[in-house]
């Protein structure tokens, strides 16, 4: 290769890295995630699949994926 083709790849290089930059500044938190009419999360269980969801005598869920869901939805 010459020297201007390597000249003008290195340049093609930086150009395609800077904009690469560029692209991930501008999508990185470009608008509110605030909602005023937040509405409850809900979830799909099958409280027969034991042990990941049982129905206890009192009718509250409880299992792995119960224990799972709710600490992890506090923050919703």
């Amino acid at each position: 290769m010459t020297i201007v083709k390597l000249i003008n790849l290195k340049w093609q290089q930086v150009i395609l890295s800077l904009g690469c930059f560029l692209l991930l500044i501008a999508c990185n938190n470009s608008y509110q995630t605030t909602n005023p009419g937040v509405q409850p999360l809900k979830v799909a269980t099958d409280p027969t699949f034991i042990p990941f969801e049982i129905k206890t005598a009192s009718g509250n869920l409880e299992g792995f994926d119960i224990d799972f869901y709710k600490p992890h939805t506090r923050d919703l």
